[in-house]
């Protein structure tokens, strides 16, 4: 969006008495107080008596100051890209120059600074805010320097990510040692007078079977001493002179 200064815009006029096709009319710029504009009445009035004519518009901002150019991002990295590779081009242009022994008539600075010229050929004259080779360079800079900060915020963001995705974790542990414990619904029914005549009489047969499993190793110890004592006492007899020793079959107990 680059406005003019002037733009045009399209009126009709109504051929007056007295004038035909080749007569000069003259009439008023409706756009513009005071002005008088003449216009000569074409062929294709003779039938509808009337034409249409395009009229300057004077536009408000060509006395404005400032920029009024909106040049698109995409409009002025093209315009870098540009810059940099004649850049490029031209310093090979001079060291090839150089390498033959010969030395160019126009000079370096001259080439640089002339390298918009051909696309300033190519755009309008009548802009509010003029286009020339110092504007462009301005474009260049501006455009060089909003590419940095960008690549600058990039590296900024990407240092910020880890920072945060730790405190994202010691919120979510925060979050869970903080979840309040819900007593399950067993635990609280066991308050109920029912559930504690229950636990008591549990309580009670426990304790009975305790008691009787008790009582039953008491039992089996008494047996075991019984037959501990039966199997460890046993009767001799004395021999005599001429006695045979009777035949008696031994166990281990015997020797214990």
């Amino acid at each position: 969006d680059m406005p003019r200064k002037k733009r045009n815009e399209k009126v009709s006029i109504v051929v007056p008495d007295g004038k035909k096709v080749g007569d000069d009319v003259m009439f008023a710029n409706p756009h513009v107080p005071g002005q008088k504009l003449r216009v000569r009445v074409p062929k294709s009035a003779a039938t509808t008596n009337k034409f249409v004519v395009s009229v300057p518009v004077p536009n408000p901002l060509a006395d404005q100051e400032g920029d009024h150019n909106k040049i698109p991002r995409h409009v002025q990295m093209t315009l870098d890209d540009y810059s940099s590779v004649f850049d490029e081009w031209l310093a090979a242009d001079i060291a090839v120059w150089d390498g033959q022994g010969r030395k160019k008539k126009v000079s370096q600075h001259h080439e640089r600074m002339a390298k918009f010229d051909p696309l300033l050929a190519k755009l309008p004259k009548d802009l509010c805010t003029p286009l020339d080779g110092t504007y462009l360079r301005k474009v260049v800079r501006r455009a060089r320097q909003n590419k940095a900060k960008r690549a600058q915020s990039a590296v900024n963001q990407q240092k910020v990510t880890p920072t945060t995705t730790k405190s994202t974790s010691n919120s979510t542990v925060s979050s869970r040692t903080t979840t309040p414990i819900v007593p399950d619904a067993a635990k609280s029914s066991s308050n109920s007078p029912t559930s504690a005549a229950e636990d008591k009489k549990k309580k009670t047969n426990k304790k009975d079977e305790k008691q009787q499993d008790a009582e039953e190793e008491e039992d089996d110890e008494s047996e075991n001493d019984e037959d501990v004592s039966k199997s460890t006492t046993m009767e001799l007899d004395l021999p005599t002179l001429g006695t045979n020793f009777a035949k008696r079959k031994m166990n281990m107990d015997d020797f214990a």
